[in-house]
């Protein structure tokens, strides 16, 4: 048998937002899925972040008010430029998590 090694669990959720949202290439994607079929530990997490999607997708259907969208743009912005004068990356998310996060911290207050 010719077992293909599994790329690491926290290689699969840094990229689990891309993948659910159809972001990654095929072969990328092809390594996730795999990984998600044979790991009981970052499956669970696939499924809360996929419910949380559909989730959000169902309550998505409100308009967002403009100030709340230009605070999200801002903050996101802020957070880019902090990140490059600090000559590192920002966190090493991308720019959907990054939002994701800065609209729960507005919207919940954290």
């Amino acid at each position: 048998m010719n077992e293909q090694k599994m790329i690491p669990c926290d290689h699969v959720i840094a990229q689990l937002w891309e993948y659910l949202d159809g972001e990654l290439d095929e072969l990328r994607s092809q390594e996730v899925r795999q990984h998600l079929e044979r790991c009981a530990r970052c499956f669970p997490e696939h499924d809360f972040r996929g419910a949380y999607l559909k989730l959000m997708r169902r309550c998505s259907t409100q308009q967002v008010p403009v100030e709340l969208r230009r605070r999200i743009f801002e903050t996101v912005l802020e957070e880019e430029h902090e990140a490059a004068t600090a000559a590192r990356p920002a966190s090493g998310t991308g720019i959907l998590e990054r939002a994701r996060f800065t609209l729960r911290r507005l919207l919940c207050g954290d």
